[in-house]
């Protein structure tokens, strides 16, 4: 009995040797890898002021629904009624055509009109000389 305990307490000495070893190399260790000084943080204080952020891209937008519109005239726009993005109701007026290309138009056509009609005149003029040229020499003819 008395070797059976003298082995137990050696055996308990040797695993308490090596526990109290396997402490002391962990604060070793842990004391080797820590930081030496606390580390330091940058700081700054918050300013009141702009952000701009910008994205340059090239790239196709479309919209998510499209409406064609059309005029029965067209022409130069004198005064555009609504803003892009403005709410509209049927038969609303959403622009003003400027009327003067139209106006300067309409003379020349009047002009134009006014000059055939003229010819028209001389031409009718011409024809009435010209029948009474020729009855003339018909006339003197016989």
């Amino acid at each position: 009995m008395f070797l059976w305990s003298f082995m137990e307490k050696s055996k308990f000495r040797k695993i308490g040797m090596l526990a109290v070893l396997a402490v002391a190399i962990g604060l070793v260790v842990y004391t080797v890898q820590a930081p030496a000084d606390a580390p330091q943080y940058l700081t700054a204080t918050a300013e009141r002021g702009d952000i701009e952020n910008a994205v340059l891209a090239t790239g196709l937008l479309e919209g998510i629904k499209q409406v064609d519109v059309g005029a029965q005239v067209s022409g130069q726009l004198k005064s555009l009624k609504v803003k892009v993005g403005d709410k509209v109701k049927k038969g609303q007026w959403l622009a003003e055509i400027d009327p003067l290309i139209l106006q300067n138009t309409l003379r020349k056509a009047q002009v134009d009109e006014e000059n055939l009609l003229a010819q028209r005149r001389a031409t009718a003029a011409q024809l009435k000389q010209a029948k009474s040229v020729y009855e003339r020499y018909k006339g003197l003819q016989v």
